[in-house]
């Protein structure tokens, strides 16, 4: 959760003392250990003075409004960038979904396909095969007729002849 980025972002809240307790003693604690956050927070540091010390006390209600609206625009300003990443990452995460529905389709598609052939040639066997066994009951058949004795005996091309 402590990172500069989240530390950068909430400088200006922490100006205008709008963050938990919690969330000001983990932003000191950074700045304490990073000195580039340490130094974003100085350049703060002449606002910070002007609401926190006695001089505020000069600054009309007008100028008070004003400083703290450019401090909300900055804020804003940031936190409107960091929203367009988060829409970005969300468009990409999107379209990727897209991409990995598009090949699941693809895939099954070909493997559909791939059953249905394998399934016709199945059947074609099977219909071969039930046309095997229907030849063979037949001559089985056949050879105890006098034109099964006689294709036994003889052969087919004698029989074919008479």
């Amino acid at each position: 959760m402590m990172n500069c980025k989240y530390v950068l972002d909430n400088i200006p809240l922490y100006i205008l003392d709008e963050l938990t307790p919690e969330e000001i003693k983990y932003l000191k604690n950074h700045l304490k250990t990073c000195p580039a956050c340490q130094a974003e927070f100085e350049s703060y540091g002449d606002v910070m003075e002007m609401i926190t010390n006695d001089s505020c006390k000069t600054l009309s209600e007008v100028e008070k409004l004003k400083l703290e609206n450019s401090i909300y625009k900055i804020y804003l300003s940031q936190s409107k960038n960091r929203t367009s990443h988060k829409n970005m990452f969300g468009y990409l995460l999107k379209a990727a979904a897209v991409i990995v529905i598009f090949f699941i389709g693809y895939f099954s598609s070909t493997i559909t396909a791939d059953l249905v052939q394998e399934q016709s040639r199945i059947a074609y066997y099977q219909n071969k095969m039930n046309k095997t066994e229907i030849y063979r009951a037949q001559s089985s058949m056949l050879r105890f007729t006098s034109d099964g004795l006689k294709i036994i005996a003889h052969g087919k091309s004698k029989f074919e002849t008479d």
